[in-house]
């Protein structure tokens, strides 16, 4: 016994017309898709980061921060970085990694980096693109120190002794992120 399907009549459908026209199942997938990005890609935090004034702070000329990094922990290397007006910091340690080739030998391991062709806000901020998605980060000096903490190449104890206390709102998140290290 065989079954056979007929249609006797055409059922409209809500998606008839996206089906018919093009131009509004692409203009139906392009708000999806900005939806979609707007929940999944932007920072908890996103207010206060587009905020460029904010994130000035105390600005710093980047041989003053390359001084203080220094006079914070002489263990660490500041060099130049991998690209055109870069700079990285660097620190010096034991690779302990089995397979590597240089097992058993000191290597210059990177935390973090800056450009140094621009005086440095003293928070980072984001540039977004045209939905509000962070598309690149305006560095700033507390966040490359940030990342040196986060990776025990610095203690906060260090950081507050050279640098000092963020003041202002800004201060909130840089609080908020050293939460545990600051105890």
């Amino acid at each position: 016994m065989s079954t056979e399907l007929t249609i006797d009549r055409i059922i409209p459908s809500s998606r008839l017309n996206e089906i018919l026209s093009p131009e509004e199942s692409v203009a139906k997938l392009k708000e999806e898709t900005t939806d979609f990005r707007q929940k999944r890609l932007k920072h908890a935090d996103q207010d206060i980061l587009n905020n460029h004034d904010m994130a000035v702070g105390e600005a710093m000329e980047p041989r003053e921060f390359i001084r203080k990094l220094q006079l914070a922990s002489p263990k660490l290397i500041v060099e130049q970085g991998g690209i055109h007006n870069a700079t990285a910091v660097r620190v010096r340690e034991l690779d302990r990694d089995k397979d590597s080739p240089s097992h058993g030998k000191y290597v210059k391991r990177y935390l973090a980096g800056f450009y140094h062709d621009r005086i440095l806000p003293e928070f980072s901020s984001f540039v977004n693109d045209k939905d509000g998605i962070p598309v690149r980060e305006v560095r700033g000096w507390r966040t490359v120190l940030l990342m040196v903490i986060r990776q025990n190449a610095l203690t906060y104890k260090q950081a507050k002794k050279v640098f000092g206390d963020p003041l202002g709102e800004r201060g909130i998140l840089w609080r908020k992120q050293l939460r545990e290290k600051r105890a």
